[in-house]
């Protein structure tokens, strides 16, 4: 209970530093929302009665409490450029590129572990060595790019999908999951040759230990010593690399949007991020820290789970 809240309250505190960062960040660099709504050739008196009117004339200690209050209650505030509620704008593409993020990451989960178990259980044959340099190739290929590869062989080529031709969620659930199949795979591929070759290394270097030999010893099959015990073990260090990759795969999404033409939180962060829509951009990196944040939480329950005698009190 202590552990969980210390944790707790590192969250918390972590949330705050951020919101604080964040909302200090667009009143220092420069550029102004309401000049960029009503456009270059607005007078001064109609970019001083707007922002009046958006509430950017007050102190920013007012406006960062008076922000924070309202998103601790649930309310993101007000879209400077749509003049609609944050919430209900960014609900919808925030599940969009959710989906997306998901499904990368249950790519990533379901090759990663059996191709790496496979190479370390084959380690210096012909065929982990053929794998090895393949993971290698596929590290080194940004997501971006192999989304264009996708785009230009799956689409334009063999015409599997129609490329720039989304569907939501609403008009086909089926085709909504398709398209979106794609763009996360495209996001999965490197970080999925990372996790390979992290689970790879931490399974040939349990491989060396003495219950290895012992399991060995007592008849256990190699699926059963490989795909339990090692496993078991050999997965604590890759725990750490998955969280992180939940972050990257978010970030990534970014690019992989407009590669895909999807509408998508990164898509909107892009373009509200150009219009200074604070409110906008607010409430997704908030989001956004939480969900990393939570994770890296859950992450270190897991290491409990999987080893009890690691110690969560630090």
């Amino acid at each position: 209970m202590k552990y969980i809240l210390k944790k707790t309250g590192f969250l918390v505190i972590t949330l705050l530093v951020i919101s604080f960062i964040t909302f200090l960040a667009f009143n220092i660099i420069p550029g102004d929302a309401a000049l960029s709504k009503l456009g270059t050739e607005a007078t001064v008196d109609q970019v001083n009665m707007l922002r009046e009117e958006l509430g950017l004339n007050a102190p920013f200690f007012s406006r960062y409490l008076s922000w924070l209050g309202g998103f601790i209650g649930g309310d993101f505030g007000i879209s400077f450029s749509y003049m609609i509620p944050v919430k209900e704008l960014i609900s919808g593409k925030f599940m969009i590129t959710i989906t997306m993020t998901i499904m990368a990451f249950v790519f990533i989960i379901l090759f990663s572990i059996p191709i790496a178990v496979f190479t370390a259980y084959k380690e210096n044959k012909i065929v982990d060595r053929v794998i090895t340099f393949l993971n290698q190739l596929f590290m080194s290929i940004p997501g971006f790019f192999l989304g264009i590869l996708i785009t230009f062989i799956f689409g334009l080529t063999f015409k599997i999908f129609m490329p720039g031709a989304y569907i939501s969620m609403q008009e086909n659930i089926g085709q909504y999951f398709y398209y979106l199949l794609f763009p996360s795979v495209a996001m999965a591929i490197p970080k999925t040759a990372m996790g390979v070759k992290i689970l790879r290394s931490s399974l040939i270097e349990e491989k060396k230990k003495r219950y290895v030999r012992a399991a060995r010893s007592r008849g256990n099959s190699n699926l059963r010593i490989y795909g339990v015990y090692m496993l078991k073990n050999a997965v604590i260090p890759v725990l750490t690399f998955w969280a992180m990759t939940i972050a990257d795969l978010i970030a990534n999404s970014v690019i992989i949007e407009r590669v895909f033409s999807i509408p998508g939180i990164g898509t909107l962060l892009v373009s509200s991020i150009a219009n200074r829509d604070f409110a906008v951009v607010q409430a997704i990196i908030i989001i956004i820290a939480v969900i990393i944040i939570v994770m890296n939480y859950l992450v270190d329950l897991l290491y409990k789970i999987i080893d009890p005698r690691i110690d969560l009190k630090n």
